[in-house]
């Protein structure tokens, strides 16, 4: 009997870990999708959906987009595209315990044929440090590939611009912290 199942991968770790590069990775290699639960919100917002509103409120309130919110995204469109693909990469969810639950009972009761597979990423230290103050990201919502001048392989072939959208290459907010330290 021929599988049809379809995968959804999580990769799970500490900054710095490879998520995101390994997620590139996959899409380009295996031809997986990258849902994106931030492009999703970035999505509803500018098509000013129900859900798109209700996120957009809560953003400008400066409050967390509430969880249920969140599921229901995923879950419209795992309903309407999971059978479309092989392997799913869930790129920001679940993130919560909530969100967790949620995830389990979609694939019991709502897409039965998605198997789940989490994948926990490890690195030392010193390698996120240096990881994380060598990242940079395309600054284009819908693109955000990522890249490190310090890895030969995942360096753009035009420092400082995209390989795929040709925008600018800038840090993570959330990378601003990192100092380069003498770490020995």
């Amino acid at each position: 009997m021929k599988n049809d199942f379809k995968d959804l991968i999580v990769f799970i770790g500490p900054p710095g870990a490879g998520k995101g590069s390994l997620s590139q990775l996959c899409t380009s290699q295996f031809g997986w999708m990258q849902l994106s639960t931030g492009f999703l919100c970035r999505k509803h917002i500018a098509e000013q959906t129900p859900i798109g509103k209700q996120i957009d409120f809560s953003m400008k309130s400066g409050k967390l987009v509430d969880d249920a919110l969140i599921v229901q995204m995923v879950e419209e469109w795992l309903v309407a595209h999971a059978s479309e693909y092989h392997g799913i990469i869930l790129d920001g969810f679940p993130r919560t315990v909530t969100q967790a639950q949620a995830l389990a009972a979609l694939l019991s009761k709502k897409v039965p044929f998605c198997r789940l597979n989490v994948v926990r990423l490890t690195a030392c230290d010193t390698t996120i440090v240096e990881r994380l103050a060598s990242r940079f990201v395309c600054e284009n919502k819908d693109c955000q590939k990522v890249y490190s001048v310090a890895d030969g392989a995942l360096q753009p072939h035009k420092m400082g611009k995209c390989d795929d959208c040709s925008s600018s290459l800038v840090r993570r907010s959330d990378d601003h912290f990192i100092r380069i330290m003498d770490i020995q």
